[in-house]
This record gives structure tokens, C-alpha cells and sequence, in this order.
């Protein structure tokens, strides 16, 4: 699939490399009726082609080639060994989006969290190993990744069980939409920020 998107890409760039030839060589004919001779030439009408196809091309296969989305729902109200470790696999992967849970989702399955959601988003966006910081708002990932659709979404394998094992399933059946993977890398044992 990858090899036929770029080889369509590949079509679209000589169509576009095509264009912009002729329309060079097109800026030697004015245009020679309502005295626009001065001022317009036939190659003016060939270049809003080269943007056209250039346009579409982005939009349609741009994110393929472009480098991978990655996800990570994270509540990281004390930053541990475990958060890095996600990250550190996410960012293997691509460009990683955190979703940070407000202080409202975090309430709604343990203790309110130490740091305020500002305080953790200045942490977050201040690691390397992260692109971008959204607000999730519940913990529910669905309108987070249907906003982001992300190539990935990784998560510690412990929620197989518990409370965030509903989560987990509705993260797989919205990544099938666009063919996207979970990635659960072992969890980090004896640290929890529950626990701390």
C-alpha cells in the first residue's frame, strides 16, 4: 500500500514538474485580446494547476509519507519512570500528541491530582520526547483520537484489567476506522503515581 502511495505521489510531482515547464515556456505568448498583452500571458492560466495538484496530493497522501502520529493519554501528576518509558516507545514511532487528562477526568477515577492540569501541561510540553500536549477531557480517548487519528496509540498493557479495560476496546475498534495500532508495552511494575 505504502509503495503504491508513493509511486502515485511520484505521478503527481512529474505531473506538477510538467506543468510548471510548460507554463514557463507558455509566459512567452501574451495574450492578445482585450489589450491584456501587456499584462497577461498564457502561462498565468497553467500555474494555479501546479497549486491544484500539489493541493491534493498533500491532503490525500501527505500523512502517509509525512512522519507517524502517535498518541499517549497520559494523567502525569507525578512524572515517573513508567511515563518515560511510554514515551520513549511512542516516540520510536512518531510525532507523539499527548492527550493529558484534566483535573476533572483524573477525579473521576482516583485522587484529585497534586499538579493542576497548567502546571503538568509546562512539564509535558518541555520534554523532548513530546510534539504536542491536547486536553482530554474524560477518559474516554474517542473524541481525542477521532480529532487527532493517530497511526498509534500506546499504553502500558495494564489496563487489560480494571477500570480502563472498556477504555482499551474503545481505543481498538476507533483505531480500525483508519487501520491504526495499539502498541502495550510491558507496564512499569512497582510505580504508580496512585501509589506515590
Amino acid at each position: 500500500m505504502i509503495s503504491r502511495t508513493i509511486s502515485l505521489f511520484g505521478l503527481l510531482a512529474f505531473a506538477m514538474s510538467t506543468i510548471v515547464i510548460a507554463s514557463n515556456y507558455l509566459v512567452q505568448f501574451p495574450i492578445k485580446y482585450l489589450g491584456l498583452q501587456e499584462i497577461l500571458t498564457y502561462g498565468a492560466f497553467s500555474y494555479p494547476i501546479t497549486f491544484l495538484i500539489t493541493d491534493l496530493a498533500n491532503r490525500t497522501y501527505g500523512k502517509i509519507i509525512a512522519k507517524k502520529i502517535v498518541y499517549v493519554g497520559l494523567s502525569a501528576d507525578i512524572l515517573h519512570e513508567g511515563h518515560i518509558n511510554i514515551l520513549k516507545t511512542a516516540s520510536k514511532l512518531g510525532q507523539v500528541v499527548v492527550g493529558l487528562l484534566t483535573d476533572k477526568a483524573i477525579a473521576s477515577y482516583k485522587n484529585i491530582p497534586t499538579l493542576n492540569y497548567k502546571q503538568r501541561e509546562i512539564i509535558l510540553k518541555n520534554i523532548k520526547l513530546v510534539k504536542k500536549v491536547i486536553p482530554q477531557t474524560t477518559l474516554d480517548y474517542r473524541p481525542n483520537l477521532k480529532l487527532v487519528m493517530p497511526n498509534f496509540v500506546v499504553h502500558g498493557d495494564d489496563w487489560k484489567i480494571g477500570i480502563q479495560k472498556k477504555t482499551r476496546s474503545q481505543v481498538i475498534a476507533t483505531l480500525r476506522k483508519w487501520r491504526g495500532k495499539l502498541i502495550e508495552p510491558k507496564y512499569t511494575k512497582n510505580i504508580s503515581s496512585t501509589s506515590i
